[in-house]
C-alpha cells in the first residue's frame, strides 16, 4: 500500500529527503510513492524525519512535508483540514502545518512539542511575528483533528481530540502567493540525532479562488 491509497495528493509535492540524505527532493508525482521517510502502516501515512537529515536552502532544519500546488491571496478564501497523530517522543518542536507566503515572509505554524509526560504533547500557534497561541495539551497516539482556514485576511485553527476543541484566530497581513504545508517540519540539529514521526490519516485543501 501506498501513501496515494490512502490520501489525495494530486494537489501535493513531498519534499524529502533523496536517499543518499544528502539533499532535499521535490516530488510532484506522488502515485504509487513510497520511501523509509514516507510510508503506509496501519492506513496512517508516516512522515518521518531524522535530526541529521538535508533542509532546503532558505531553511535550517530537516523535513517530510507535503506542500500545496495551490496558491491563495488574502483575498481568497482557503481551508486545510487534516487528522494526524503524534507518534515521536521527543521535547524537539515540530511543525506539523504551516500557512506560508515565501516572499513577504508571512507564515503561521502549527507546533508539536512533546512534554515531560512522555504521553502528552503541546500545540502551539506561531505567528510570524513571533507572538504564540497556546492550544493545550493533547495525547499522543490519539488522532487529533486540526482545520485551518483562512477567510478574508483572517486565520482561524480549530483542534479536536475526543470531544475536546480549542479554537483560536486573528487577522493576518495582505499577502500573495500564499501556500499551505503539511507534514514534520522537524526544528532540530543535526546533533539532536533523533527522529520525530508524525502520522497522518485524513488530508483535505479547499480553495476558493
Amino acid at each position: 500500500m501506498f501513501p496515494s491509497d490512502v490520501l489525495k495528493l494530486g494537489a501535493w509535492i513531498l519534499q524529502v529527503a533523496d536517499k543518499e540524505n544528502k539533499k532535499i527532493q521535490f516530488i510532484a508525482n506522488l502515485k504509487d510513492y513510497a520511501d523509509d521517510h514516507f510510508y503506509v502502516d496501519v492506513k496512517q501515512v508516516h512522515f518521518k524525519t531524522h535530526s541529521d537529515g538535508p533542509h532546503t536552502g532558505d531553511s535550517s532544519h530537516p523535513r517530510t512535508e507535503l506542500r500545496s500546488k495551490t496558491t491563495f491571496d488574502s483575498s481568497h478564501d482557503a481551508e486545510l483540514y487534516f487528522t494526524f497523530q503524534n507518534r515521536s517522543h521527543t521535547k524537539i518542536p515540530i511543525c506539523v502545518a504551516q500557512v506560508l507566503v515565501p516572499d513577504q515572509k508571512i507564515e503561521v505554524q502549527l507546533l508539536v512539542t512533546g512534554s515531560s509526560i512522555q504521553s502528552v504533547f503541546n500545540l502551539q500557534l506561531r505567528h510570524f511575528d513571533k507572538k504564540h497561541t497556546d492550544l493545550g495539551n493533547w495525547f499522543i497516539d490519539r488522532n487529533t483533528d486540526v482545520v485551518l482556514t483562512v477567510v478574508k485576511g483572517k486565520l482561524s485553527a480549530s483542534v479536536t481530540q475526543n470531544s475536546k476543541t480549542i479554537r483560536a484566530g486573528f487577522k493576518t497581513q495582505k499577502f500573495e502567493g500564499a501556500y499551505f504545508k503539511v507534514g514534520n517540519y522537524f526544528q532540530s540539529k543535526e546533533s539532536d540525532k533523533t527522529w520525530s514521526d508524525i502520522s497522518v490519516s485524513k488530508l483535505r485543501t479547499t480553495f476558493h479562488l
